[in-house]
């Protein structure tokens, strides 16, 4: 998969629930209903980040003698959550109709 850049994203959840945190805000409703669309497009990303994560740390567990069994026996299970991140991704940054 090509890399992305989503911090920006991420970035515009962080910043919505800031500004939804400010008392006496007048645009409640409007910053409520964004970041109620950007949720399922941020729980895509940081579930792919987190399958990417946990494929990296138990390749770097395979270089270990003593965790290497362990990582050989969940790696293939943790490469196919990040398959199944990788194409979840594409589909939640897809434009709402």
């Amino acid at each position: 998969m090509a890399k992305l850049d989503l911090d920006p994203i991420l970035a515009r959840k962080e910043e919505l629930e800031a500004l939804l945190a400010e008392p006496g805000r007048q645009d409640i409703v409007q910053l409520s209903r964004e970041l109620a669309e950007l949720r399922p497009v941020t729980d895509a990303i940081n579930a792919f980040h987190a399958a990417e994560q946990e494929v990296e740390g138990l390749e770097l567990l395979l270089e270990d003698a003593e965790m290497r069994e362990l990582a050989a026996a969940e790696l293939p299970e943790a490469r196919e959550r990040l398959s199944g991140a990788e194409l979840a991704l594409p589909l939640a940054l897809l434009p709402k109709d």
